[in-house]
């Protein structure tokens, strides 16, 4: 289990959710993911929680207030990058051309944080902690694993997040696009992409992966709880195996990874996680970001999916006098492709 007591700064270490409602969220949440929800003392401030899964927080819930409701704002995954000072990483974010969403804020002790945009419009919360870390719980199935850019200018988001957080990158090609790791020194931590003009009018945005055994299941349990598929289940490739993008009841996107069954041995240290990228021209069209003002995989393998055999040739015609072939012989089981991001 690889829980979690400190984050390099640079690392994404928190996750959370601004809803509309947290009690319906909590309910949506533990149906598909089987987490619980651990509800704090406000003192006054906004509501807010921890979601938990086997006893270790993994993430937040937060409720967006009457006037941002009013407002016509949406819920919205948040991903937070830990930073050492969150007030000078602001001032050095507008410096590089990015903006101040939400300055930096004292989250009742626990730490500070801020929300910014990069040059292209992408909303990123940071976090200086004091006594919360992050989550505790990462990379196995449902918890966060990968976090995703998409965005219109590649080149300038490397000339923004590179001197900002020290970020390096790393292109390859995942299913036949171009995609680029973003990592913290030779550590993995999310990917980038370009927005595709067939995606439409999609705003730059973060995205957050959530591990899962099987993005097929996950899908089937979203759509019964009330959430939707906007894109997938589907490979990614053989060896990054497989994605879904999905919505919760109350219109929050999020995404799963289920990574390939070659993959799932344990990684080097330093190793970088299979990206999960959106490969198939696809993506979700997230609304504008709100910040929830708080405090803040090892992936099981898929089953390899079996191909039905062969149905038995036809018999010819007995007229002909030719006897009927025996069945085809069964073709021995593929595996199935199975992927981080999230983006956050």
């Amino acid at each position: 289990m690889p829980v979690r007591d400190s984050y390099r700064p640079g690392e994404v270490c928190w996750v959370d959710l601004s809803s509309r409602n947290r009690t319906t969220a909590a309910k949506f949440y533990g149906a598909v993911f089987g987490w619980a929800h651990d509800a704090l003392p406000s003192g006054g401030g906004p509501p807010y929680g921890f979601f938990a899964r086997n006893g270790h927080s993994i993430g937040g819930l937060g409720e967006l207030s009457p006037e941002m409701q009013a407002a016509g704002v949406p819920p919205t995954w948040n991903l937070y990058v830990r930073v050492d000072d969150v007030a000078a990483t602001l001032d050095r974010a507008v410096a590089l051309g990015g903006g101040v969403a939400v300055p930096c804020m004292d989250a009742m002790g626990a730490g500070w944080l801020g929300f910014l945009t990069d040059p292209d419009g992408a909303t990123l919360a940071l976090w200086q902690p004091s006594t919360h870390q992050g989550a505790a719980l990462r990379d196995e199935p449902g918890t966060l694993c990968w976090l995703e850019l998409n965005t219109r200018d590649t080149a300038r988001a490397r000339a923004f997040y590179g001197p900002l957080f020290g970020w390096t990158f790393q292109d390859m090609g995942v299913g036949g696009k171009p995609y680029t790791v973003l990592q913290v020194g030779n550590t993995g931590i999310g990917g980038m992409m370009q927005i595709q003009p067939e995606w439409g009018d999609v705003p730059a945005h973060w995205l957050p992966y959530f591990g899962a055994v099987d993005c097929d299941d996950t899908a089937a349990v979203v759509r019964a709880s009330g959430g939707r598929v906007v894109t997938g289940p589907m490979d990614i490739s053989p060896e990054h195996g497989r994605f879904v993008i999905l919505a919760d009841a109350q219109g929050a996107v999020f995404a799963c990874h289920q990574p390939a069954a070659s993959t799932v041995e344990q990684p080097a240290a330093d190793a970088a996680p299979e990206p999960a990228a959106a490969a198939a021209g696809s993506a979700p069209k997230p609304r504008k970001k709100s910040p929830t003002r708080t405090k803040a995989a090892r992936r099981p393998a898929r089953k390899p999916a079996r191909k039905p055999a062969k149905k038995a040739a036809k018999k010819a015609a007995k007229k002909a006098g030719k006897k009927a072939p025996k069945k085809a012989a069964r073709k021995p089981a593929k595996k199935k492709t199975t992927k981080s991001a999230r983006r956050k």
